[in-house]
Protein backbone atom coordinates (compact mmCIF):
# COMPACT_ATOMS: atom_id res chain seq x y z
CA UNK A 1 0.00 0.00 0.00
CA UNK A 2 1.56 3.38 -0.73
CA UNK A 3 2.25 5.74 1.87
CA UNK A 4 -0.16 8.69 1.71
CA UNK A 5 0.51 12.48 1.98
CA UNK A 6 -0.70 12.51 5.78
CA UNK A 7 1.77 9.37 6.53
CA UNK A 8 4.52 10.74 4.27
CA UNK A 9 4.43 14.04 6.27
CA UNK A 10 3.97 12.06 9.83
CA UNK A 11 7.23 10.12 9.00
CA UNK A 12 9.09 13.39 8.05
CA UNK A 13 8.03 14.79 11.50
CA UNK A 14 9.30 11.85 13.37
CA UNK A 15 12.43 12.15 11.57
CA UNK A 16 12.78 15.39 11.95
CA UNK A 17 12.14 15.78 15.71
CA UNK A 18 14.35 12.65 16.65
CA UNK A 19 17.01 14.66 14.73
CA UNK A 20 16.41 17.98 16.59
CA UNK A 21 16.06 15.87 20.26
CA UNK A 22 19.38 13.86 19.58
CA UNK A 23 21.04 17.25 18.81
CA UNK A 24 20.04 19.83 21.81
CA UNK A 25 22.43 20.97 23.64
CA UNK A 26 22.17 20.22 27.59
CA UNK A 27 21.69 23.68 28.73
CA UNK A 28 18.46 23.33 26.51
CA UNK A 29 17.04 20.21 28.53
CA UNK A 30 18.48 21.35 31.98
CA UNK A 31 15.83 22.33 34.67
CA UNK A 32 15.33 22.89 38.17
CA UNK A 33 12.48 20.52 39.71
CA UNK A 34 11.65 20.92 43.45
CA UNK A 35 14.97 22.04 43.77
CA UNK A 36 17.22 19.53 42.02
CA UNK A 37 18.52 19.84 38.69
CA UNK A 38 17.33 17.41 36.27
CA UNK A 39 18.40 17.01 32.29
CA UNK A 40 16.00 15.17 30.45
CA UNK A 41 16.89 12.84 27.93
CA UNK A 42 15.65 11.64 24.07
CA UNK A 43 14.94 7.99 23.17
CA UNK A 44 16.33 6.37 20.54
CA UNK A 45 13.74 3.68 20.13
CA UNK A 46 10.79 6.02 19.39
CA UNK A 47 9.46 6.16 16.23
CA UNK A 48 6.44 7.99 16.66
CA UNK A 49 6.22 11.41 17.93
CA UNK A 50 6.22 10.03 21.61
CA UNK A 51 6.10 7.09 23.32
CA UNK A 52 2.25 7.49 24.42
CA UNK A 53 1.42 7.92 20.87
CA UNK A 54 2.33 3.78 20.84
CA UNK A 55 -1.00 3.89 23.62
CA UNK A 56 -3.18 5.28 21.04
CA UNK A 57 -2.31 7.07 17.50
CA UNK A 58 0.12 4.82 15.66
CA UNK A 59 -2.25 5.09 12.43
CA UNK A 60 -4.59 7.38 13.64
CA UNK A 61 -3.39 10.18 11.39
CA UNK A 62 -7.42 11.10 10.92
CA UNK A 63 -7.51 11.39 14.23
CA UNK A 64 -11.08 13.41 15.44
CA UNK A 65 -9.87 14.01 19.19
CA UNK A 66 -5.67 15.19 20.12
CA UNK A 67 -5.33 13.97 23.82
CA UNK A 68 -2.39 16.30 24.65
CA UNK A 69 -0.54 15.70 27.84
CA UNK A 70 2.60 16.95 29.99
CA UNK A 71 5.70 14.62 29.50
CA UNK A 72 5.82 11.25 29.77
CA UNK A 73 8.13 9.96 32.83
CA UNK A 74 11.01 8.54 33.06
CA UNK A 75 12.06 5.39 30.73
CA UNK A 76 12.37 3.06 33.51
CA UNK A 77 8.74 4.08 34.61
CA UNK A 78 7.16 1.39 33.02
CA UNK A 79 9.00 -1.17 31.54
CA UNK A 80 6.52 -3.65 30.53
CA UNK A 81 5.15 -0.66 28.35
CA UNK A 82 8.43 -0.33 27.04
CA UNK A 83 9.08 -3.75 26.14
CA UNK A 84 5.44 -3.60 24.16
CA UNK A 85 6.85 -0.39 22.36
CA UNK A 86 10.23 -2.30 21.03
CA UNK A 87 7.63 -5.33 19.80
CA UNK A 88 5.25 -2.19 17.97
CA UNK A 89 8.50 -1.06 16.09
CA UNK A 90 9.22 -4.95 15.05
CA UNK A 91 5.68 -4.86 13.99
CA UNK A 92 4.46 -7.69 16.25
CA UNK A 93 0.82 -7.34 17.58
CA UNK A 94 0.87 -6.18 20.78
CA UNK A 95 -0.78 -3.39 23.31
CA UNK A 96 0.88 -0.82 24.33
CA UNK A 97 -0.80 -1.18 28.01
CA UNK A 98 -0.98 -4.49 29.35
CA UNK A 99 -4.98 -5.65 30.11
CA UNK A 100 -4.09 -5.05 33.75
CA UNK A 101 -4.03 -1.41 34.25
CA UNK A 102 -0.94 0.05 34.53
CA UNK A 103 0.20 1.26 37.88
CA UNK A 104 0.87 4.91 36.60
CA UNK A 105 -1.89 7.01 37.98
CA UNK A 106 -2.40 9.33 34.76
CA UNK A 107 -3.03 6.18 33.04
CA UNK A 108 -5.70 4.10 35.70
CA UNK A 109 -7.28 8.09 35.77
CA UNK A 110 -7.42 8.56 32.04
CA UNK A 111 -9.15 4.93 31.29
CA UNK A 112 -11.66 5.68 33.87
CA UNK A 113 -12.23 9.17 32.81
CA UNK A 114 -12.32 7.91 29.29
CA UNK A 115 -14.94 5.42 29.92
CA UNK A 116 -17.40 7.75 31.45
CA UNK A 117 -18.12 9.20 28.29
CA UNK A 118 -18.12 6.08 26.31
CA UNK A 119 -14.62 5.35 24.74
CA UNK A 120 -12.42 1.97 26.11
CA UNK A 121 -8.85 3.48 25.27
CA UNK A 122 -7.75 -0.51 26.30
CA UNK A 123 -8.35 -0.96 22.92
CA UNK A 124 -7.58 0.47 19.76
CA UNK A 125 -9.56 3.82 19.22
CA UNK A 126 -9.08 5.35 15.81
CA UNK A 127 -10.59 8.50 16.77
CA UNK A 128 -7.74 9.32 19.57
CA UNK A 129 -4.61 10.21 18.86
CA UNK A 130 -2.40 10.51 22.17
CA UNK A 131 0.88 12.72 22.73
CA UNK A 132 2.78 14.63 25.15
CA UNK A 133 3.61 18.79 24.67
CA UNK A 134 7.06 17.73 25.98
CA UNK A 135 8.74 15.21 23.67
CA UNK A 136 11.94 14.35 26.27
CA UNK A 137 12.20 12.14 29.25
CA UNK A 138 13.26 12.25 32.27
CA UNK A 139 16.66 10.58 33.49
CA UNK A 140 15.92 6.86 34.13
CA UNK A 141 17.20 7.50 38.01
CA UNK A 142 15.03 10.56 38.63
CA UNK A 143 12.13 9.98 41.15
CA UNK A 144 10.63 13.40 40.24
CA UNK A 145 7.11 12.84 38.46
CA UNK A 146 6.04 16.56 38.60
CA UNK A 147 6.65 19.81 37.53
CA UNK A 148 6.48 19.91 34.20
CA UNK A 149 6.39 23.46 32.95
CA UNK A 150 5.29 25.27 29.50
CA UNK A 151 8.53 27.27 29.56
CA UNK A 152 10.54 24.04 29.11
CA UNK A 153 9.50 23.86 25.37
CA UNK A 154 11.63 25.11 22.90
CA UNK A 155 10.45 27.29 19.57
CA UNK A 156 11.12 23.95 17.39
CA UNK A 157 9.46 21.97 20.16
CA UNK A 158 6.61 24.24 19.63
CA UNK A 159 6.97 24.16 15.45
CA UNK A 160 7.15 20.22 15.84
CA UNK A 161 4.09 20.45 18.05
CA UNK A 162 2.33 22.53 15.18
CA UNK A 163 3.22 20.50 12.40
CA UNK A 164 1.07 17.71 13.95
CA UNK A 165 -1.53 19.41 14.25
CA UNK A 166 -1.91 20.91 10.82
CA UNK A 167 -1.36 16.80 9.89
CA UNK A 168 -4.01 15.35 11.96
CA UNK A 169 -6.39 18.72 11.75
CA UNK A 170 -8.02 17.07 15.04
CA UNK A 171 -11.93 18.46 15.77
CA UNK A 172 -10.86 18.94 19.17
CA UNK A 173 -7.44 19.28 21.47
CA UNK A 174 -8.02 18.04 25.03
CA UNK A 175 -5.06 19.54 27.10
CA UNK A 176 -4.05 17.26 30.53
CA UNK A 177 -3.06 20.19 32.77
CA UNK A 178 -3.13 23.94 32.77
CA UNK A 179 0.78 24.21 31.96
CA UNK A 180 -0.02 22.03 29.07
CA UNK A 181 -2.91 24.50 27.73
CA UNK A 182 -0.41 27.18 28.04
CA UNK A 183 2.12 25.06 26.01
CA UNK A 184 -0.54 24.42 23.39
CA UNK A 185 -1.48 27.27 23.39
CA UNK A 186 1.21 29.04 22.51
CA UNK A 187 2.57 26.87 19.91
CA UNK A 188 0.08 26.88 18.20
CA UNK A 189 -1.40 30.62 18.26
CA UNK A 190 2.00 31.80 18.84
CA UNK A 191 1.73 33.93 22.21
CA UNK A 192 -0.51 33.28 25.08
CA UNK A 193 -3.80 33.78 23.70
CA UNK A 194 -5.52 33.26 26.87
CA UNK A 195 -3.38 35.79 28.84
CA UNK A 196 -6.36 38.71 29.60
CA UNK A 197 -8.23 35.49 31.07
CA UNK A 198 -8.92 35.18 35.10
CA UNK A 199 -6.28 32.10 34.77
CA UNK A 200 -4.78 32.58 38.92
CA UNK A 201 -6.67 29.58 39.69
CA UNK A 202 -6.73 27.21 37.19
CA UNK A 203 -9.80 24.95 38.79
CA UNK A 204 -11.80 28.82 38.80
CA UNK A 205 -10.52 29.46 34.68
CA UNK A 206 -12.11 25.82 33.68
CA UNK A 207 -15.13 27.02 33.32
CA UNK A 208 -14.52 29.64 31.02
CA UNK A 209 -12.00 27.60 29.23
CA UNK A 210 -15.22 25.07 28.25
CA UNK A 211 -17.20 28.04 27.85
CA UNK A 212 -15.04 30.39 25.45
CA UNK A 213 -12.71 27.57 23.87
CA UNK A 214 -9.52 28.56 21.97
CA UNK A 215 -9.97 28.19 18.89
CA UNK A 216 -7.06 27.17 15.89
CA UNK A 217 -7.55 27.09 12.39
CA UNK A 218 -5.53 23.97 10.73
CA UNK A 219 -6.24 24.82 6.95
CA UNK A 220 -8.49 26.74 5.42
CA UNK A 221 -11.56 24.85 5.54
CA UNK A 222 -10.63 23.14 9.26
CA UNK A 223 -10.44 24.35 12.11
CA UNK A 224 -9.96 22.88 16.07
CA UNK A 225 -11.05 23.65 19.32
CA UNK A 226 -8.66 23.49 22.32
CA UNK A 227 -10.06 22.60 25.21
CA UNK A 228 -8.35 22.06 28.84
CA UNK A 229 -9.25 19.87 31.84
CA UNK A 230 -7.36 19.12 34.95
CA UNK A 231 -4.58 16.79 34.78
CA UNK A 232 -5.78 12.99 35.72
CA UNK A 233 -2.78 12.43 38.20
CA UNK A 234 -2.88 12.16 41.37
CA UNK A 235 -1.95 16.30 42.40
CA UNK A 236 -4.23 17.02 39.40
CA UNK A 237 -7.20 15.20 40.69
CA UNK A 238 -6.26 16.29 44.59
CA UNK A 239 -6.10 19.73 43.46
CA UNK A 240 -9.46 19.99 41.49
CA UNK A 241 -11.30 17.99 44.59
CA UNK A 242 -9.52 20.13 47.08
CA UNK A 243 -10.90 23.37 44.85
CA UNK A 244 -14.57 22.21 45.29
CA UNK A 245 -13.65 21.67 48.96
CA UNK A 246 -13.05 24.89 49.99
CA UNK A 247 -16.07 25.99 48.58
CA UNK A 248 -18.28 24.59 51.65
CA UNK A 249 -18.23 26.65 54.81
CA UNK A 250 -20.89 23.85 56.52
CA UNK A 251 -19.00 21.36 57.98
CA UNK A 252 -21.61 18.57 57.49
CA UNK A 253 -21.51 19.32 53.89
CA UNK A 254 -18.09 19.20 53.61
CA UNK A 255 -18.32 16.03 55.09
CA UNK A 256 -20.73 14.44 52.59
CA UNK A 257 -18.69 15.58 50.27
CA UNK A 258 -15.37 13.73 51.07
CA UNK A 259 -17.43 10.68 51.79
CA UNK A 260 -18.38 11.15 47.99
CA UNK A 261 -15.20 11.27 47.12
CA UNK A 262 -13.28 8.45 48.86
CA UNK A 263 -16.14 6.60 46.76
CA UNK A 264 -15.30 8.40 43.43
CA UNK A 265 -11.91 10.72 43.64
CA UNK A 266 -12.94 11.19 39.75
CA UNK A 267 -16.56 12.83 40.46
CA UNK A 268 -15.24 16.42 39.85
CA UNK A 269 -12.84 15.86 36.59
CA UNK A 270 -15.73 13.07 35.61
CA UNK A 271 -18.17 16.32 35.66
CA UNK A 272 -15.60 18.23 33.46
CA UNK A 273 -15.24 15.43 31.23
CA UNK A 274 -18.78 15.71 30.37
CA UNK A 275 -18.44 19.15 28.99
CA UNK A 276 -15.85 17.54 26.84
CA UNK A 277 -18.48 15.08 25.81
CA UNK A 278 -20.76 17.44 24.58
CA UNK A 279 -18.25 19.60 22.54
CA UNK A 280 -18.22 16.21 20.89
CA UNK A 281 -21.48 15.18 20.29
CA UNK A 282 -21.88 18.86 19.11
CA UNK A 283 -19.74 18.55 16.25
CA UNK A 284 -20.53 14.89 15.44
CA UNK A 285 -24.29 16.25 15.03
CA UNK A 286 -23.31 18.71 13.10
CA UNK A 287 -20.36 16.72 10.55
CA UNK A 288 -21.59 17.68 7.46
CA UNK A 289 -20.66 14.12 4.91
CA UNK A 290 -20.40 16.40 1.92
CA UNK A 291 -18.68 19.65 3.84
CA UNK A 292 -15.96 16.87 4.80
CA UNK A 293 -15.52 15.33 1.73
CA UNK A 294 -14.71 18.83 0.44
CA UNK A 295 -12.38 19.55 2.85
CA UNK A 296 -10.83 16.22 2.35
CA UNK A 297 -10.56 16.67 -1.51
CA UNK A 298 -9.05 20.44 -0.96
CA UNK A 299 -5.86 19.14 1.78
CA UNK A 300 -5.27 15.90 -1.20
CA UNK A 301 -4.96 18.33 -3.85
CA UNK A 302 -3.30 20.81 -2.31
CA UNK A 303 -0.77 22.44 -4.54
CA UNK A 304 -1.67 20.60 -7.94
CA UNK A 305 -2.52 22.24 -10.90
CA UNK A 306 -4.94 21.69 -13.92
CA UNK A 307 -2.15 20.08 -16.63
CA UNK A 308 -0.86 22.64 -18.70
CA UNK A 309 -2.19 25.54 -16.52
CA UNK A 310 -1.66 27.56 -13.21
CA UNK A 311 -5.00 26.96 -12.26
CA UNK A 312 -5.64 24.82 -8.92
CA UNK A 313 -6.76 21.15 -9.54
CA UNK A 314 -9.45 21.69 -6.81
CA UNK A 315 -11.70 23.59 -9.56
CA UNK A 316 -11.79 20.42 -11.33
CA UNK A 317 -13.69 18.47 -8.65
CA UNK A 318 -15.62 20.81 -7.24
CA UNK A 319 -16.87 21.91 -10.57
CA UNK A 320 -17.71 18.19 -11.11
CA UNK A 321 -20.07 18.33 -7.87
CA UNK A 322 -21.66 21.04 -9.04
CA UNK A 323 -22.63 19.39 -12.41
CA UNK A 324 -23.57 16.30 -10.27
CA UNK A 325 -26.02 17.70 -7.51
CA UNK A 326 -28.14 18.88 -10.94
CA UNK A 327 -28.88 15.48 -11.76
CA UNK A 328 -29.09 13.98 -7.68
CA UNK A 329 -29.13 15.33 -4.17
CA UNK A 330 -27.24 12.02 -3.06
CA UNK A 331 -24.86 12.78 -0.63
CA UNK A 332 -22.86 9.67 -1.39
CA UNK A 333 -23.00 10.24 -4.71
CA UNK A 334 -21.68 13.78 -4.49
CA UNK A 335 -18.90 13.12 -1.61
CA UNK A 336 -18.02 10.44 -3.98
CA UNK A 337 -17.53 12.99 -7.04
CA UNK A 338 -15.51 15.85 -5.32
CA UNK A 339 -13.16 12.64 -4.31
CA UNK A 340 -13.25 10.97 -7.79
CA UNK A 341 -9.23 12.14 -8.17
CA UNK A 342 -8.21 11.70 -4.71
CA UNK A 343 -6.95 7.94 -5.40
CA UNK A 344 -5.85 8.72 -8.65
CA UNK A 345 -3.88 11.88 -8.62
CA UNK A 346 -2.99 11.50 -5.00
CA UNK A 347 -0.88 9.77 -2.31
CA UNK A 348 -4.30 8.23 -0.68
CA UNK A 349 -5.34 5.03 -1.21
CA UNK A 350 -8.69 3.37 -1.97
CA UNK A 351 -8.21 1.81 1.85
CA UNK A 352 -8.03 5.53 2.91
CA UNK A 353 -10.85 6.24 1.15
CA UNK A 354 -13.20 3.39 2.94
CA UNK A 355 -11.40 3.93 6.28
CA UNK A 356 -12.50 7.47 6.15
CA UNK A 357 -16.32 7.35 4.25
CA UNK A 358 -17.14 4.01 4.21
CA UNK A 359 -17.64 1.38 1.65
CA UNK A 360 -19.94 3.13 -0.69
CA UNK A 361 -18.04 6.40 -1.00
CA UNK A 362 -15.20 3.46 -1.33
CA UNK A 363 -16.97 2.05 -4.19
CA UNK A 364 -17.86 4.98 -6.64
CA UNK A 365 -14.71 6.16 -6.37
CA UNK A 366 -12.86 2.94 -7.16
CA UNK A 367 -15.25 2.75 -10.14
CA UNK A 368 -14.02 6.12 -11.04
CA UNK A 369 -10.53 5.26 -10.42
CA UNK A 370 -8.11 4.75 -13.94
CA UNK A 371 -5.56 1.73 -13.26
CA UNK A 372 -2.28 4.39 -14.38
CA UNK A 373 0.00 1.77 -14.71
CA UNK A 374 2.56 3.28 -13.05
CA UNK A 375 5.50 0.84 -14.21
CA UNK A 376 4.76 2.52 -17.62
CA UNK A 377 4.99 5.98 -19.79
CA UNK A 378 1.26 7.55 -19.53
CA UNK A 379 1.47 7.61 -23.57
CA UNK A 380 2.50 3.95 -23.77
CA UNK A 381 -0.81 3.10 -21.76
CA UNK A 382 -3.41 6.16 -22.64
CA UNK A 383 -5.65 3.86 -25.38
CA UNK A 384 -5.58 0.80 -22.88
CA UNK A 385 -6.50 2.74 -19.93
CA UNK A 386 -9.39 4.56 -22.00
CA UNK A 387 -10.29 0.93 -23.37
CA UNK A 388 -11.20 0.01 -19.86
CA UNK A 389 -12.56 2.64 -18.72
CA UNK A 390 -15.22 2.43 -21.55
CA UNK A 391 -15.60 -1.32 -20.76
CA UNK A 392 -16.55 -0.65 -17.10
CA UNK A 393 -19.26 1.99 -17.70
CA UNK A 394 -21.05 -0.34 -20.00
CA UNK A 395 -21.89 -2.30 -17.50
CA UNK A 396 -22.22 0.62 -14.59
CA UNK A 397 -24.75 1.68 -12.38
CA UNK A 398 -26.68 5.35 -13.31
CA UNK A 399 -24.76 6.65 -10.13
CA UNK A 400 -21.59 5.81 -11.36
CA UNK A 401 -22.45 7.39 -14.79
CA UNK A 402 -23.45 10.60 -13.23
CA UNK A 403 -19.77 11.38 -11.76
CA UNK A 404 -18.74 10.61 -14.92
CA UNK A 405 -21.15 12.39 -16.82
CA UNK A 406 -19.72 15.49 -13.84
CA UNK A 407 -15.97 14.65 -14.17
CA UNK A 408 -16.38 14.54 -18.02
CA UNK A 409 -18.50 18.09 -18.58
CA UNK A 410 -15.50 19.28 -16.88
CA UNK A 411 -13.38 18.17 -18.91
CA UNK A 412 -14.66 19.45 -21.85
CA UNK A 413 -15.66 22.65 -20.63
CA UNK A 414 -11.78 23.15 -20.12
CA UNK A 415 -10.75 21.98 -23.30
CA UNK A 416 -13.42 23.80 -25.26
CA UNK A 417 -12.34 27.01 -23.35
CA UNK A 418 -8.85 26.55 -23.84
CA UNK A 419 -8.91 25.25 -27.51
CA UNK A 420 -10.98 28.82 -28.51
CA UNK A 421 -7.31 30.06 -27.59
CA UNK A 422 -5.02 27.90 -28.49
CA UNK A 423 -7.10 25.80 -31.07
CA UNK A 424 -4.50 22.29 -32.49
CA UNK A 425 -1.86 23.22 -30.60
CA UNK A 426 -3.74 22.64 -27.12
CA UNK A 427 -3.40 18.81 -27.61
CA UNK A 428 0.17 18.89 -27.05
CA UNK A 429 -0.74 19.51 -23.79
CA UNK A 430 -1.90 15.60 -23.15
CA UNK A 431 0.08 12.27 -23.09
CA UNK A 432 -1.86 11.39 -26.29
CA UNK A 433 -1.44 13.92 -28.90
CA UNK A 434 -4.14 13.08 -31.35
CA UNK A 435 -7.14 15.00 -31.25
CA UNK A 436 -8.76 12.21 -33.47
CA UNK A 437 -8.03 9.64 -30.25
CA UNK A 438 -9.71 12.43 -27.83
CA UNK A 439 -12.41 12.38 -30.05
CA UNK A 440 -13.17 8.51 -30.00
CA UNK A 441 -12.59 8.45 -26.36
CA UNK A 442 -15.58 11.53 -25.15
CA UNK A 443 -18.15 10.38 -28.31
CA UNK A 444 -17.76 6.51 -26.79
CA UNK A 445 -18.49 8.19 -22.92
CA UNK A 446 -21.40 9.78 -24.43
CA UNK A 447 -23.17 6.68 -26.05
CA UNK A 448 -22.51 4.89 -23.08
CA UNK A 449 -23.88 7.96 -21.00
CA UNK A 450 -26.66 8.10 -23.24
CA UNK A 451 -29.81 5.88 -22.27
CA UNK A 452 -29.30 7.21 -18.14
CA UNK A 453 -28.50 10.18 -19.01
CA UNK A 454 -29.99 11.94 -22.44
CA UNK A 455 -32.65 13.77 -20.29
CA UNK A 456 -30.05 15.63 -18.17
CA UNK A 457 -29.32 19.27 -19.65
CA UNK A 458 -25.79 18.03 -18.18
CA UNK A 459 -25.65 15.48 -20.61
CA UNK A 460 -27.20 17.75 -23.12
CA UNK A 461 -24.27 20.33 -23.05
CA UNK A 462 -21.53 17.83 -22.85
CA UNK A 463 -22.90 16.43 -26.19
CA UNK A 464 -22.55 19.85 -27.20
CA UNK A 465 -19.27 20.62 -26.73
CA UNK A 466 -17.83 17.81 -28.01
CA UNK A 467 -19.69 18.51 -31.48
CA UNK A 468 -18.42 22.15 -31.03
CA UNK A 469 -14.49 21.02 -30.39
CA UNK A 470 -14.16 18.19 -32.69
CA UNK A 471 -16.48 17.72 -35.72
Amino acid sequence: MKNNIKQIRYQTLCADMKKYHSSLAKKDRTFIIDKKKVTMEHCDFCDEVNLWTYWQGRNHLNASILVVGQDWGNLNDDQEAIINIKKMNNKEEVEYIRVNPSKNDTDQNLIKLFQSIGYNIQSNQKELFFTNIYPLYRPKDSKITSGFKSTWLTKEMEEHFKRLVHIIKPDIIVCLGFETYKAVGKSLLGKYAFIDRNTENFSTAIKEFFSNPLIVETSDYTKSLILATPHPGSYGVKNRNQYFKNQIEDTKKKKELENKLKKDPLFFLKEDWKNIKKYIEHIENNKNLLDTAIKFAVDAHSGDKRKGTNIPYITHPLEALSIVSTMTEDENILAATVLHDVVEDTDYTIEDIEDIFGKEIMAYVKAESEDKKENLPSKYTWKRRKEETLKHLKTASTHVKMITLGDKLSNMRAIYRDYKKLEDTLWERFNQKDKKEHQWYYEGIASLLKEDLSEYEAYKEFKELIHTVFD
